[in-house]
């Protein structure tokens, strides 16, 4: 999630944990410790300017994010809050509770978008993600605003049922990813794809907006689908903004459109993709994405370049707002690394 969700999921914490009867004081502190502690994790992002893009990638939601170093966290977090406040050798005990459960909140939130996280670093380098919720939720910000906002005058039982809210709807969300899946698992059925893989991941807008993603060996079906559709949206005009685009990019669930990507491209560009794609300097790349996929081929100033994505983050409508795009330019007989961003080739 984004860190001003995980902010104010920690202050609902912090308002539920203090105690009745707590000093003005005392709700400050639990406030404080609950937003510092839940947004804690993403630290991480301070070796950004350290690593290279592509290291950063899997460093990210690494071991600020593990499970297994998360009661360890906690007591550091608890101890240093507690020196702060200057209370004593033993004042960190009142704290840790929090502090835990905050960590916690912060994983669980994270554990159901689509990036993934290294819940058991450093025993498995393994990213577990069950994408449920859009990296940015505009119901959970607005039921942790709205329960923030009555905590003022309700206390805790609003701080409470706020985040029994926000439960509620990662659940209900759920249960719409499971209506995704079962789109992809009617196509897989009578295209005779025996050995496809099918997912579905949140997209922006709305919940019930979903990319369904039937992946085979060296190939992805992709169907961006609508759950509240019962026509084709009409095209997008020419001209039009980026969320008008994306919105008018998700069909009817009873009538999905199915676009077809191979991972290296046509035949035509295929070994050479496949010679990219197999790149010493692109191994942290080829770790993190889970459907990666040609993304296009150009001459330009850096010489021959191709550029690989991944599909996770590919918005329908919105192809060349993708993030997380990689690979590598020819000039001679070498071939280095790049990023293709807004501006451009950048080497790495």
């Amino acid at each position: 999630m984004d860190p001003f969700t995980h902010a104010l999921s920690g202050a609902l914490l912090g308002r539920l944990m203090t105690p009745v009867g707590a000093t003005r004081r005392q709700l400050r502190n639990g406030l404080l410790l609950g937003i510092g502690a839940a947004m804690f994790p993403d630290i991480d992002v301070v070796a950004q300017p350290l690593l290279d893009p592509l290291t950063f990638l899997n460093f990210h939601r690494g071991v600020t994010h593990s499970l297994l170093l998360w009661p360890l966290l906690a007591l550091l977090l608890a101890g240093v809050w507690a020196r702060l406040l200057r209370e004593g050798a033993g004042g960190w005990r009142q704290w840790y509770p929090l502090a835990a459960l905050a960590l916690l909140l912060h994983l669980g939130l994270d554990l159901v978008t689509s990036y993934g996280t290294g819940l058991l670093i450093p025993l498995s380098d393994h990213r577990f993600s069950l994408p449920i919720s859009f990296i940015i939720d505009p119901i959970l910000i607005a039921i942790m605003l709205a329960g923030l906002g009555a905590s003022r005058w309700r206390g805790r039982r609003a701080a409470a049922a706020a985040l029994t809210l926000v439960a509620l709807t990662i659940g209900f969300e759920g249960v719409l990813r499971g209506r995704a899946l079962a789109v992809g698992e009617a196509y897989v059925q009578a295209q005779g794809l025996p050995s496809a893989v099918v997912n579905a991941l949140p997209q922006p807008l709305s919940p019930f907006n979903w990319t369904v993603v039937v992946a085979e060996p060296g190939r992805y079906h992709i169907a961006r689908i609508g759950l509240l559709r019962s026509a084709p949206p009409a095209p997008a005009a020419e001209g039009a903004g980026l969320l008008a685009r994306v919105w008018a990019s998700y069909q009817p669930a009873t009538a999905p459109l199915w676009q077809q990507y191979e991972k290296f491209g046509n035949r035509a560009v295929a070994p050479l993709a496949r010679t990219v794609w197999e790149l010493p300097q692109l191994a942290e790349y080829r770790t993190f994405a889970a459907y990666p996929t040609l993304y296009g081929s150009e001459e330009g100033a850096a010489g021959q370049c191709l550029w690989f994505v991944d599909l996770r983050f590919t918005v329908g409508g919105a192809p060349e707002r993708a993030p997380f795009r990689y690979g590598a330019c020819r000039a001679g007989a070498q071939w280095r690394v790049h990023q293709l961003t807004d501006q451009g080739a950048v080497p790495l």
